[in-house]
């Protein structure tokens, strides 16, 4: 019984081990198309695009995410003004799925409670409007019980980085980490 035990106990923990499941971005990029030395960036704000109500916070925190990791870059963040302008790129961020999830279902695990988040981002050229890129960022986390805390926080913020981090490659730099700022 003792045996039984521990392994139950083992098992529901390395259960509960893995925290995240954390894709590759997936980029887009026109044919014959290059946005090297692009420097300027006119950053919409994220969009709710779930179909549901969302805090806002949420948005909000992705939103600046993504504009402070793109200037810490180096490029230059335009507010948005509607009119065509050459030499900057236009990112359109729309937060198509979002599930903030809870602990005590991440704790029982096979994807109970999950915290789920994907943006997908479209960029165009300014002179044109053409689209030029696109950009699906995505994370789940669906397991670690308390060790998952506050995911609803840390997993949109998580995707947002990567997006800068995607179209900062797209441009030919790159957004420092956290202990290089």
């Amino acid at each position: 019984m003792k045996q039984l035990l521990s392994f139950l106990t083992i098992f529901i923990f390395s259960l509960n081990a893995s925290i995240a499941e954390e894709k590759e971005a997936i980029v887009w990029l026109a044919k014959d198309t290059s946005l090297l030395g692009y420097k300027q960036i006119e950053l919409q704000p994220v969009s709710n695009e779930t179909g549901g109500s969302l805090d806002s916070d949420v948005i909000a925190l992705m939103t600046q995410t993504i504009h402070h990791d793109l200037e810490s870059a180096g490029l230059v963040i335009q507010e948005p003004n509607g009119s065509p302008r050459k030499n900057v790129i236009i990112i359109k961020n729309s937060l198509v799925k979002f599930l903030p999830g809870n602990v005590g279902g991440r704790w029982v695990g096979f994807g109970q409670g999950a915290t789920i988040c994907v943006l997908r981002s479209i960029v165009f050229e300014g002179g044109s409007g053409e689209i030029v890129a696109e950009i699906i960022s995505a994370k789940v986390v669906d397991v670690g019980g308390l060790f998952s805390y506050g995911s609803e926080k840390y997993v949109p913020k998580d995707v947002a980085k990567r997006t800068a981090e995607e179209v900062a490659k797209l441009v030919g730099v790159q957004v420092p980490s956290e202990e290089e700022e």
